[in-house]
């Protein structure tokens, strides 16, 4: 039902109009009435009506000041103005303050019916519109982490680069946090080689899906499987920390994947970090570091976390952990 206020100083007309039968044939439903444009305005506030028909002239404040006011206040109610008078002058100054229409009393019962069945058809198809837009709306909004993994992928596999200002434009949209903060990309490996395919199939949506649980708590990270056992996630480093302190964040980070990893897999796996890098832009430099590291290194020493640019391995299960947990907390702060 749409929502309808009357106002109209002349208590009579007012109560004939609100007992039309029509009302209900048009899906209208009369939820308050006011005598002038002054003592509609706080109705028309809780009410929230579809639809005003007030008459012109009232003391106070009149139709066409209420209208304008309201107007202002509720833009997409559709008020309808009436009056005893054939005033030109009057009519103009309705159709100015927004007015739909303009119904001169006594009002036509058929002139009334069509004028109303017009409104709310009018205001049928604009809840269809404003329905279709919702729909449309959350389709891209579920579209979004789609299309934000294939971009990050595109950018990791060098598809496409930040030069182009299409792909600018939409990183904007898509990960705007992403385009200019310091990055760095951790590669894992799953050594599923003596697996069956049907076992490495099994383990690798396991793994997916373990690790996406454990992005829950972990916002610094971005995860995307690129195929055949392995993961890679985009971290993103906190501002406040310097360079001593990023190695330390870092290898907290890989050794919660590695130790989570392990706890929920009988698989062993490899971690390879790269270098650091600046915006998202430097993605495509970054992946193949960490690729690199993890396949000069998968076949030899599972379990273990490699950088690109440090000559050796970082153990999973490092003493200084919770030391290094306390200094990370106090930089952050």
């Amino acid at each position: 039902m749409y929502r309808m206020i009357l106002v109209d100083d002349d208590e009579m007309e007012r109560n004939g109009i609100h007992s039309l039968h029509l009302w209900k044939a048009l899906g209208i439903e009369v939820v308050g009435e006011a005598w002038n444009g002054a003592q509609a305005l706080s109705p028309c506030q809780e009410l929230r009506p579809d639809i005003v028909l007030s008459d012109v002239r009232m003391p106070v404040m009149d139709g066409v000041t209420f209208a304008a006011r309201l107007r202002q206040e509720r833009p997409n109610t559709r008020v309808v103005m009436m009056s005893g008078y054939e005033d030109f002058e009057a009519v103009c100054l309705s159709m100015r303050s927004g007015a739909e229409a303009y119904l001169t009393k006594p009002l036509s019962l058929d002139e009334l019916r069509a004028t109303m069945a017009r409104i709310t058809g009018a205001l049928k198809q604009e809840q269809s519109r404003l329905l279709e837009n919702q729909k449309m709306r959350d389709r891209l909004e579920a579209m979004l982490p789609v299309m934000t993994e294939r971009l990050l992928r595109d950018l990791l596999l060098g598809v496409r680069i930040m030069d182009d200002g299409q792909t600018l434009q939409e990183a904007q949209h898509l990960c705007p946090f992403l385009v200019e903060a310091k990055l760095c990309v951790i590669a894992i490996q799953l050594h599923t080689q003596k697996m069956t395919p049907e076992q490495r199939n099994q383990y690798s949506v396991h793994a997916f899906v373990c690790l996406e649980q454990m992005l829950i708590s972990q916002s610094e990270l971005r995860l995307l499987p690129i195929g055949g056992g392995i993961f890679v996630f985009i971290a993103v480093l906190p501002p406040k920390l310097d360079d001593e302190m990023v190695f330390d964040w870092l290898q907290m980070q890989a050794t919660h994947i590695l130790q989570t990893m392990k706890e929920a897999l009988e698989c062993p796996l490899t971690i390879a970090i790269s270098g650091i890098g600046n915006g998202i832009g430097q993605l495509r430099q970054l992946y193949p570091q960490a690729m690199g590291t993890l396949q000069k290194q998968a076949l030899y020493s599972p379990n273990r976390i490699y950088w690109f640019d440090q000559p050796y391995e970082i153990s999973p299960l490092l003493p200084s952990v919770p030391d290094t947990a306390t200094r990370l907390q106090q930089a952050l702060l």
